[in-house]
């Protein structure tokens, strides 16, 4: 039994104003190399830090053997999303039906001029004549450029989105507040198809009679899967603590930015905020010191603006000193293992990214897709990838195996989706979750058997021999 591909009819995904390249490997013989396209889409000039798609498909001429290996793209002043939800293809070459594969790339372009990407080399493995082949094909390199519109050539920051606002919020109003109230100023900027990292930072106002505390700016990006409209946001929040009385304004913050719905230049701002800081009379200066035993037997009072070295040592000296030998110790520690700790964690991740379990988890979220092409892929892959013997893993061996009727009747159901004829209609539809709880049913046997035999092996002898001589 074997699962290659059928011919479904050309993809047609030429769209407007999309640049598409593609690498087709020589044909000798019966060997023919796998293709590799690329599609940038849009293909013209975009705006500064609008994406862009770059989507890489692969071709083979029989079906795979496991989902092809992308890399991930490091491109400078720009950042890029991979996107590992991919699409199952079906192409007729002459004579030939080849099976196809595509992920996307989205690239954000943070500065302008021309972005060029390197051919990116896909790794792909299929079945050919002799056994499973490895190989690595890309398209050829391809490139886009960036702008930022005239109009908005002399902004200190460029941010180009959809839509942004900006929201302002205090925990307490600050209309009258006394000496030493504290209150917290929160403002929210949200980009709607961009992502916060085009948001520039916004200082906190610094006033006179004012103590100022921000906290760390907070950052987040949501959507972007399956079409989801990508909204980012950021957050800068400062605590204000009152030390004057008087009268105070905290300015207002604007933000200009280009629509590239309206190709415009708009603005976003909330207003400024004016208070008054009254007398506390109720006020106590909680972190004052016992006077020094000097000072009082000198008869005068203590003067806490004076700042003596020595009674800090004298205080502070021992814990300090005992933090600093033990930051010594973790820096030599770090030093010294980090490495080999962040070797042996990237080892075990990638142990497990090719473990047998992943790959049937992944066969069994092909179910939800109801491909029948999708959930053989997946399901020839977990069986390379279970495989510890000699050769190669076919299907027939699993069900030999398994011995089990319904397993050998849903991969005979599998096998007329793909290479029956059109009469198999008129009987029940075809369920992808019944074949994946056939296989899944007869793994669970096989790794019992498997167990059970293991132990037997290992279990000691009840009446095992002694070195010595019996009487």
């Amino acid at each position: 039994m074997r699962f290659p591909s059928k011919d479904w009819g050309a993809p047609r995904s030429a769209l407007a104003g999309t640049l598409f390249v593609f690498a087709l490997g020589p044909v000798a013989g019966d060997a023919q190399d796998p293709i590799a396209r690329a599609e940038v889409s849009p293909a013209t000039v975009v705006t500064v830090g609008q994406p862009v798609t770059v989507t890489v498909s692969v071709f083979v001429p029989t079906f795979f053997q496991g989902a092809p290996a992308y890399p991930s793209l490091d491109i400078a002043d720009a950042l890029t999303v991979f996107n590992d939800r991919g699409t199952n293809l079906t192409e007729r070459i002459g004579r030939v039906t080849w099976a196809g594969q595509s992920r996307s790339y989205t690239i954000y372009p943070v500065r302008s001029g021309v972005f060029e990407i390197a051919a990116i080399p896909v790794e792909v493995r299929f079945r050919g004549s002799a056994g499973t082949v490895t190989a690595t094909v890309s398209p050829p390199p391809i490139r886009f450029e960036a702008r930022i519109p005239p109009e908005a050539a002399g902004l200190d920051h460029f941010v180009a989105a959809t839509n942004l606002t900006v929201e302002q919020s205090f925990d307490v109003r600050p209309d009258t507040i006394r000496v030493g109230d504290a209150f917290t100023r929160t403002i929210t900027v949200t980009v709607s198809d961009a992502l916060s990292i085009v948001i520039p930072p916004i200082e906190p106002a610094q006033v006179p009679g004012l103590a100022v505390y921000p906290d760390p700016s907070r950052v987040d990006d949501t959507g972007g899967e399956r079409g989801a409209r990508i909204v980012g946001t950021r957050v800068e929040t400062v605590v204000y603590v009152s030390q004057e009385e008087g009268e105070y304004l905290l300015p207002g913050v604007e933000i200009s930015w280009w629509d590239v719905g309206a190709e415009r230049l708009r603005s976003a701002s909330v207003p400024e905020v004016s208070f008054v800081v009254v007398a506390n009379p109720g006020l106590v200066n909680e972190l004052g010191l016992p006077p020094d035993s000097a000072v009082i037997e000198a008869g005068t009072g203590p003067d806490f603006t004076r700042f003596s070295f020595r009674d800090f040592i004298r205080e502070y000296g021992p814990p300090l000193a005992l933090v600093l030998v033990l930051a010594t110790l973790a820096y030599r520690v770090i030093r010294r293992y980090g490495p080999r700790w962040g070797d042996r964690l990237r080892d075990e991740r990638a142990r497990r990214a090719e473990s047998e379990a992943v790959y049937f988890r992944r066969f069994r979220q092909s179910a939800k897709s109801d491909d029948p092409r999708a959930v053989a892929n997946a399901f020839m892959a977990w069986l390379d990838r279970r495989h510890r013997g000699q050769g190669v893993a076919t299907v027939e061996a699993f069900v030999e195996r398994a011995a089990d009727p319904a397993l050998s009747r849903a991969v005979s159901e599998l096998d007329e989706q793909l290479y029956g004829a059109a009469s198999h209609a008129h009987g029940a539809p075809w369920s992808a979750s019944e074949f994946v709880r056939a296989v899944s049913q007869a793994r669970g046997h096989q790794r019992t058997r498997h167990e059970t035999s293991r132990a037997v092996r290992e279990l000691t002898p009840l009446n095992p021999r002694t070195g010595g001589s019996r009487a």
